[in-house]
């Protein structure tokens, strides 16, 4: 198999073939195929985004892509915040229970003072939550109103600890201001409240379910990819990926391989990719 074979299934299942985003509407139907994509680009992350799917020009970037990522969690089709390698990553409804699963929350309302209590969440992301439990959605201004974190330093502090309640699931952005009268600001709420069902399919997710689905989904959207890289894209233990590794083995969903054109070492080849040869 070459690689010419490889990128050129890579971008027919990236939507950038005949398929193509032109819309929010598109840019749903996308994320819905193939469960998490960027919204742009990210150094060394491996996923399709919506910016390389969008054929148009933009006057300044990312162009509509910017909105699209605040009006997905807005209208309930989807997640967006930094839950993948700490950064931005949009998420369907139907893989967020699998997110949710390996973050190893039980969705219990006071899980975080748990959390807390076990030195596992800093003391202003608990005073974050307090806040959020009380009333959300609020926005960032508002927290920092709330919390009386008005000098730079403990704006930086309420930052750092939104992106830690980020990646550990307990709070997300549930819209954004576009008010024109408005500074823009994103609005945070529990991911517990703005996402009940899917916090309630988690539940009946083991991590291994979890990791198998995402790495057997991800292989099949990159076509080819290093055998470690998905353990590493999600943040699995060894022993978690080496058993979702194979499970997906075993149920014929992906293939382990040597001599795929330009890689070294065994690779993860989807089991659906045909080779011309």
């Amino acid at each position: 198999m070459t690689r010419f074979e490889i990128d050129g299934a890579r971008k027919s299942r990236a939507w950038q073939g005949s398929l193509r985003v032109h819309s929010f509407e598109d840019a749903v139907r996308m994320l819905d195929d193939l469960g998490f994509v960027l919204p742009w680009r990210r150094a060394g992350i491996d996923l399709p985004t919506w910016r390389d799917a969008y054929p148009y020009r933009v006057a300044r970037e990312p162009g509509p892509i910017w909105r699209w990522k605040e009006v997905l969690p807005q209208k309930r089709l989807g997640y967006y915040g930094k839950i993948l390698r700490k950064g931005p990553c949009c998420v369907s409804l139907e893989y967020l229970p699998c997110f949710y699963a390996l973050s190893q929350r039980n969705g219990e309302a006071d899980e975080y003072l748990y959390s807390y209590r076990m030195g596992r969440l800093s003391s202003v992301a608990k005073q974050v939550m307090d806040s959020l439990v009380a009333a959300w959605p609020a926005s960032t201004f508002e927290l920092r109103d709330r919390l009386y974190l008005q000098t730079r330093e403990s704006q930086q502090a309420l930052n750092r600890a939104l992106d830690e309640l980020q990646a550990t699931m307990f709070a997300c952005v549930a819209m954004a201001s576009d008010e024109e009268d408005r500074e823009y600001t994103y609005y945070w709420a529990p991911v517990d409240a703005v996402f009940k069902d899917q916090v309630a399919l988690a539940s009946d997710v083991t991590s291994t379910e979890a990791a198998r689905r995402l790495v057997s989904r991800y292989v099949r959207t990159a076509v080819s990819c290093p055998r470690d890289y998905p353990g590493w894209l999600f943040g699995l233990k060894r022993k978690t990926y080496d058993r979702a590794l194979e499970d997906c083995l075993d149920a014929g969903d992906i293939r382990l391989v040597d001599g795929i054109e330009g890689a070294s070492g065994p690779c993860l080849l989807a089991s659906d990719f045909e080779s011309a040869r």
